[in-house]
């Protein structure tokens, strides 16, 4: 990473990949990373720092493909809550242990240091100075060991571990200065998918649902054509499962053939539309299909651009030669609004598969859907809870494992509080890390979804500005579509210092616009919270769209902000 940033030749892709990537990275993911800025590096013919780093990283990649020397695997079969006998860590020693001796041995490690220059970590080796920031960063601990490493990004706070001392770091004063080293909302944009930043945060915390992925993926392995389910309740976890699937896919040789389409619905956008739904379809469709792209639409209606995708479909058996089109289409019932249910497709195509996300109903365009399906072809997944092992395993990303006992009896309360319920448990790690709620304490888990929404009300309410907290929620809650935080100003009419203060508290309950380069805009992050909202303060809230409605109505005092777009939308 430091290698490729001090070319300062970024190439969109990587951009895009840095973009997504780096909010939450998983081990995984710093291999991608690893592999895609080395490769376009050696195109370049880049002048490495340390030579002999060139060879060995070119060994260690290839060792990775190696059951033997795979210690990405091995460290992901130690973490997350996992429990070996002594018996499999003493089999794992004897047969990791060379290859990680041989690793410690790199000449490129042994030939260089780490030093501490004007706070910032360098590499040094026989002259050369390469500076780790802000990947690697000095924080002082009166030891050697003072070193943590970049974790993650969220909430507007970066994470850092010093993995010797087991200290985990949360800061919000270095968010902005890693942002002047590596602008990820500038490059957010840079990459080809819309989908990406929302499939990385959806798969942050991701664990289990091992049964799930292997029957999505027999039905995209053995099946030719047909449809899979995955229905559930709010919260149960099924935009996180189509995401994960969707990245299992990505390095899965035996499904070499298929190629994904991937679209996420959220209500209040876009994306939320039948025509917007359908021209991407399309256009993703002719990136795979060449020789159809010459189908055309007869009339702009929803009805043309559905049989136009149908008809490029249909011609796709012809020539497809045994590959498949995949398409995932996930969060129907965030649709209904604009009747996107009505449109989407019954009938099978061959070599054409697709699997839908939603609730179960609760709508009758979404009843008619699973009732229209055909019987013979199509397979539902219904969600339930999350095993112990997850939860476990859940906890631990935020939490000391060893102040959790092995058979916690607060574990067990956990779970059947929560019902496995994976929104519950990112609320509750939510709460854990920030000092809501302490470990082992049974009697303050809340009982259902809902008291997580009202602590958060409360908590807004009792802070100084809480009155411009109330309003700016209520607001976001009522709009129909993605808001800036100059939004929240202008419509309750909020001064720029409060705005400030408050931007930065309600960003914990709100999603990131992908798609908008020049702004930052956001939604409540989950639909059910909106519907709580909805539910326990409807007054606030209808009083929030009269102010939405009055700010529409001064659309022409908005010339030239981006501000007035929404006023002329809505």
């Amino acid at each position: 990473m430091a290698e490729y940033v001090l070319q300062n030749k970024l190439s969109d892709s990587a951009k895009g990949l840095l973009s997504q990537g780096l909010r939450t990275p998983s081990l995984g993911t710093w291999q991608l990373f690893s592999r895609v800025l080395f490769k376009e590096l050696e195109e370049d013919n880049f002048g490495w720092s340390l030579p002999s780093f060139t060879k060995e990283f070119a060994e260690l990649d290839k060792a990775l493909n190696n059951a033997k020397t795979n210690v990405i695997a091995l460290r992901n079969g130690y973490a997350h809550g996992a429990t070996p006998t002594d018996d499999a860590c003493n089999a794992d020693i004897q047969k990791f242990q060379p290859f990680l001796t041989k690793l410690l041995e790199s000449q490129w490690l042994n030939e260089s240091h780490l030093e501490v220059t004007n706070g910032k970590v360098i590499l040094r080796s026989e002259g050369v100075l390469l500076s780790l920031h802000p990947m690697l960063l000095f924080r002082d601990e009166s030891i050697d060991a003072s070193f943590a490493f970049f974790n993650d990004m969220k909430n507007d706070k970066i994470g850092l571990l010093n993995y010797p001392l087991g200290i985990h770091y949360r800061e919000k004063g270095f968010y902005h200065e890693f942002h002047e080293h590596l602008p990820l909302n500038e490059w957010k944009k840079s990459g080809n998918n819309e989908f990406y930043q929302r499939i990385e945060e959806l798969t942050d915390t991701f664990k289990g649902r091992i049964a799930e992925r292997e029957n999505l993926l027999n039905f995209v392995l053995n099946k030719t054509k047909g449809y899979s389910s995955i229905q559930g309740n709010p919260g149960i976890g099924k935009s996180a499962l189509t995401a994960q699937f969707f990245k299992d896919l990505r390095g899965n040789k035996e499904a070499s053939n298929v190629h994904v389409v991937e679209y996420f619905i959220r209500r209040g956008t876009v994306q939320a539309k039948a025509d917007y739904l359908f021209n991407y379809l399309i256009k993703r469709t002719d990136e795979l299909f060449l020789e159809g792209r010459n189908i055309r639409a007869e009339g702009k209606a929803v009805f043309d651009l559905q049989n136009q995708l149908f008809s490029k479909w249909r011609l796709w058996h012809e020539k497809s030669q045994g590959k498949k089109l995949l398409f995932l289409i996930d969060g129907i019932d965030e649709g209904t609004e604009d009747q996107v249910p009505m449109y989407l497709p019954r009938e099978n195509f061959e070599n054409i598969l697709i699997i839908y996300g939603s609730r179960p109903g609760g709508h009758k365009s979404i009843d008619d859907l699973w009732g229209s399906l055909p019987v013979e072809h199509h397979q539902k997944i219904e969600l339930q809870g999350l095993s112990r092992q997850d939860i476990r395993a859940l906890i631990y990303e935020v939490a000391n494992k060893y102040e959790i006992e092995r058979e916690s009896a607060w574990i067990d309360a956990v779970q059947h509080r929560s019902q496995g319920n994976p929104l519950y448990l990112k609320l509750l790690c939510d709460s854990i890390e920030n000092g809501g709620i302490i470990l082992n304490d049974v009697q303050a888990l809340p009982t259902k979804i809902d008291e997580y929404y009202k602590a958060i009300l409360l908590r807004y309410a009792n802070d100084p500005d809480g009155d411009a907290l109330m309003s700016g929620l209520f607001t976001f809650t009522a709009a129909k579509d993605y808001l800036t935080l100059s939004h929240l100003g202008l419509i309750n009419l909020i001064g720029s210092a409060t705005l400030m203060r408050i931007g930065s508290t309600l960003k914990e309950v709100l999603y990131e616009n992908p798609l908008t380069e020049e702004v930052l805009d956001y939604q409540l992050f989950h639909e059910s919270f909106r519907e709580y909202l909805m539910k326990e303060h409807t007054r606030e809230v209808k009083a929030a769209q009269q102010r939405i409605i009055s700010f529409c109505g001064t659309w022409k005092e908005l010339e030239g902000t981006w501000e007035q777009r929404y006023a002329l939308e809505h």
